[in-house]
């Protein structure tokens, strides 16, 4: 018997999904970032990645939370909006790609790059000159990912701890086009 395709939903979280996007976000964090004391781990993502710190994000005006279903399961989901990254723009108009993370079991099903457009939908749409977005220094199929839609490394900084850990992160940049 022939397998079902898989049917993908896109679409604006919605405040019903703080809970939803608090546990995806949870499971592709540990999934990308192992390298972590177990204890500081989940101290972080209670901190970082509770329902209610989605539920604050989902009522920011100046950013969007998207995610993407599978057969009516959560399998990624994205952020973006207003710049805030600690490295000045070299541009007057630019946003932020905060956030792309795809369940590792959907890797490789263009969902990212389903997402990755819709990012830069929102930059057109908003008229920005660049979009910005922070990588974990050592994630380099990330990077590749991001350098094939013209991404380049423009900064690094520190992201915040995760118990002693202190990880380095690039800042990348793409120019838009107006």
């Amino acid at each position: 018997m022939p397998t079902r395709p898989s049917l993908l939903h896109i679409r604006r979280a919605l405040p019903a999904d703080a809970h939803t996007l608090a546990q995806l976000a949870r499971q592709t964090f540990c999934e990308t970032f192992s390298h972590y004391d177990p204890a500081a781990l989940e101290a972080f993502l209670r901190e970082h990645y509770s329902p209610e710190n989605f539920s604050a994000q989902l009522a920011d005006t100046s950013c969007e939370l998207w995610i993407a279903q599978s057969n009516g399961q959560p399998v990624a989901y994205a952020k973006w909006g207003a710049y805030k990254l600690p490295l000045a723009p070299s541009y007057e108009r630019v946003v932020e790609l905060h956030r792309l993370y795809v369940l590792r079991s959907h890797h490789g099903r263009k969902i990212g790059h389903l997402l990755m457009e819709k990012a830069l939908r929102y930059a057109a749409d908003n008229r920005a000159q660049a979009i910005y977005l922070g990588v974990w220094s050592l994630n380099r199929k990330a990077q590749g990912f991001y350098g094939r839609y013209g991404f380049v490394k423009v900064g690094e900084y520190d992201y915040p701890p995760v118990g002693e850990v202190v990880d380095r992160e690039w800042i990348m940049m793409r120019e838009c086009g107006e």
